[in-house]
């Protein structure tokens, strides 16, 4: 049998990620700031990412939304706009 827990980590890990930096996805996906298509777009980059440790180690010692993101986030800039509203 073949898992798909890794298929469905970035998932999970771009919300929680996106409240460490302040932001909801789900709240900007319904107030239309953001579409599905970005939201996808957002997980295949935490999918890929192969700094997965420094984002972690980043959002478990800061506050939410009180940091930058991590230099290596590729989400980073999207986390940012969605933040500064």
């Amino acid at each position: 049998m073949i898992s798909t827990r890794p298929a469905q980590r970035p998932f999970w890990m771009t919300p929680a990620r996106s409240r460490a930096f302040g932001t909801c996805l789900a709240q900007a996906l319904q107030d239309g700031l953001l579409n599905h298509g970005d939201y996808a777009a957002a997980a295949d980059h935490c999918r890929k990412c192969p700094e997965d440790k420094t984002c972690s180690r980043w959002s478990g010692v800061n506050d939410p939304g009180t940091a930058l993101p991590p230099a290596c986030c590729a989400n980073a800039p999207l986390m940012i706009e969605l933040r500064q509203g």
